[in-house]
């Protein structure tokens, strides 16, 4: 029930359309696609595997940890090309509401983080593509602490183009396999 009164709560922050209840169907989050648009610089990172979770790819460095979840410590920076495409996606019917209203998530464990500041406000956005939900942080600058969850929402995983094989490809693409 918590997750559903925050989602309630906070998804007009981000501009859903919810008013009240969860919105039906797909529906956008335009202050994301217009925050990503104007940002000075927008960074992914990549997730720390869990011991014994299998990928594809070696950790170096030691990980820094955002939201209780570690990740890589090297950032990789996105191209304006690739900025204007997330701000797409997000301006994009991508999303859903929890069906009843709660996540069944089991550990939300992201794979990847985007972040970006704009005006003095840091925006951070995680994706775990295994539950396939995403998770938006927003802060002050300077002040991590400060750090609230505005949002977490259902990313729309139905075909083969689906908005999440999209969101997955472009920021898997900052990262070599080995």
């Amino acid at each position: 029930m918590r997750v559903l009164v925050a989602t309630v709560a906070l998804s007009g922050l981000l501009g859903t359309p919810l008013r009240g209840a969860p919105p039906e169907g797909n529906f956008a989050l335009p202050a994301l696609a217009d925050g990503v648009k104007g940002a000075e610089k927008v960074s992914v990172y990549r997730g720390v595997p869990r011991k014994g979770e299998p990928r594809p790819w070696e950790v170096k460095g030691t990980p820094i940890e955002f939201h209780g979840t570690k990740f890589g410590p090297e950032p990789q920076p996105v191209p304006p090309a690739e900025v204007k495409e997330l701000a797409d996606l997000f301006a994009a019917k991508s999303f859903k509401a929890f069906p009843e209203g709660v996540s069944r998530c089991l550990g939300f464990h992201p794979d990847y983080v985007l972040e970006w500041a704009a005006k003095d406000r840091v925006y951070r956005v995680l994706f775990c593509f295994n539950c396939n939900e995403i998770k938006v942080f927003k802060f002050p600058a300077g002040d991590e602490k400060a750090a609230e969850l505005e949002a977490h929402w259902k990313v729309d995983a139905s075909g083969d183009k689906s908005p999440r094989e999209a969101y997955r490809k472009l920021m898997a693409g900052h990262f070599p396999r080995k």
